[in-house]
């Protein structure tokens, strides 16, 4: 990115905006001159965002071509939030733009008038921007759902203003001591979703997944007993595999609900949800 001075040219200015606060499924627009046509207007919205070494870039689905670089990218309200910088011709629709508070950056940071210089490409930045989109959608509110065959289940949330699609995640269990013992794949397919394949904006599903039953031994998941003169029977509702957990006689209901609700808290730490990617939907 370089500011260019041309002595003698007086031309109206665009005002800039804060491209910090551009979200994923907000609309904007293209303009630039590809192959050579200029005044070339398209719209498109905002579907992620990706980092290239410390940089980040805004990728847009407005469609971008040889001659649009350099080209502003504004929101609906005619602002500038980012300039047209490079498009991936393996894909459909992956184009990228550099946020405009890096130029903001760079105008209040100009010093001197110095010639252009020739930048060396840097093929490694280049290849991170294909890198799969995992920013907007969270895991949370793990739970055991039968720990006889390995079964959980677990929240998947969509921040983003769009809905999303083929959502995959990987689920680490990890012991006491925090080393990894096995893993899982999770993904919305509909068939443990309930038949749901995509997210709302703003909305979550529950999805199932299955590990390994000994994992669930490994990790420390299995309830511990009182000693024997206070056992009274009572199983555990998400211990069906007969690991039997007792509680002191005289509990009320309130209090075993109290007491694994807090148990199953502690031991959610012991998961860790990791994002893998996900797409967004346009309708």
């Amino acid at each position: 990115m370089a500011l260019i001075k041309i002595p003698g040219v007086a031309v109206p200015a665009v005002d800039f905006d804060n491209s910090d606060a551009v979200e994923i499924g907000e609309t904007v627009y293209a303009i630039g001159s590809p192959v050579g046509l200029e005044g070339t207007f398209s719209n498109g919205i905002v579907s992620g965002f990706r980092n290239v070494g410390e940089q980040r870039l805004i990728q847009i689905t407005a469609p971008i071509s040889p001659g649009s670089s350099g080209g502003p990218v504004t929101n609906s309200k005619g602002a500038v939030v980012g300039v047209a910088v490079a498009t991936l011709k393996d894909g459909q629709n992956l184009n990228f733009a550099v946020p405009s508070n890096y130029l903001s950056q760079l105008r209040a940071n100009a010093t001197t008038v110095k010639p252009l210089a020739i930048a060396k490409s840097n093929t490694d930045k280049a290849r991170s921007i294909g890198a799969p989109l995992t920013e907007g959608v969270i895991a949370h509110s793990f739970r055991w759902q039968n720990t006889l065959y390995g079964y959980f289940t677990l929240s998947l949330e969509n921040k983003l203003r769009a809905p999303v699609g083929n959502v995959s995640c990987l689920v680490i269990f990890y012991n006491e001591k925090g080393l990894a013992l096995d893993s899982s794949n999770v993904w919305v397919s509909g068939t443990n979703t309930g038949g749901i394949k995509r997210i709302e904006p703003g909305a979550a599903v529950r999805v199932v997944g299955k590990v390994e039953p000994e994992v669930v031994r490994l990790a420390g998941f299995v309830p511990r007993t009182v000693t024997e003169q206070e056992m009274i029977g009572r199983r555990d509702v998400n211990d069906p595999v007969g690991l039997v957990h007792q509680f002191p006689k005289g509990w009320a209901m309130d209090q075993i609900n109290a007491y694994m609700e807090a148990y199953w808290k502690k031991r959610e730490s012991r998961t860790k949800v990791r994002i893998l990617s996900f797409e967004v939907l346009h309708d």
